[in-house]
């Protein structure tokens, strides 16, 4: 029996989850167009988290919480598209971006990347239902929407 070398397989995922972090970026950005939202402060949101992300996954095949930082850079620029659509009648649908995104951190070949990112998620949801509102629903705050994302 062959068993994969995990490693191996990581390595080759690092590289598409570099592109997924200029893809993620690059949609933020774009949003602001559509939602007609500020652009400086998403593309300066995007870029950091766009080099947070590129710098944990160069060190990601020899530390777990280099892992789970990358999972956490690559949700966080999720949640300035989300916030970016602000707005925008498809903001609730571009949730889907954070179910596109935490199962596409399965290449990192770790769970707790996948549950920090989850986490990340989940606090970013929790936190802006009762601050800022509108970065997450449209419509304002909203106890049964933030139960039904639970």
């Amino acid at each position: 029996m062959n068993i994969p070398d995990i490693t191996a397989f990581r390595q080759k995922g690092l590289f598409w989850l570099r592109c997924l972090l200029f893809l993620n970026a690059a949609i933020a950005v774009l949003a602001t167009f559509a939602a007609d939202t500020p652009l400086v402060p998403v593309a300066c949101a995007a870029l950091v988290l766009l080099v947070l992300g590129w710098l944990a996954l160069s060190k990601a095949t020899v530390s777990g919480t280099w892992r789970c930082v990358a999972a956490v850079a690559l949700l966080g620029q999720v949640m300035v598209f989300v916030g970016a659509m602000a707005g925008h009648p498809m903001q609730v649908d571009a949730h889907m971006l954070f179910f596109a995104t935490l199962g596409i951190l399965i290449l990192l070949v770790d769970f707790r990347a996948v549950i920090a990112g989850a986490a990340a998620v989940a606090v970013h949801h929790i936190v802006l239902n009762f601050a800022l509102p509108s970065l997450v629903y449209p419509g304002g705050a909203d106890l049964a929407r933030l139960a039904m994302h639970a």
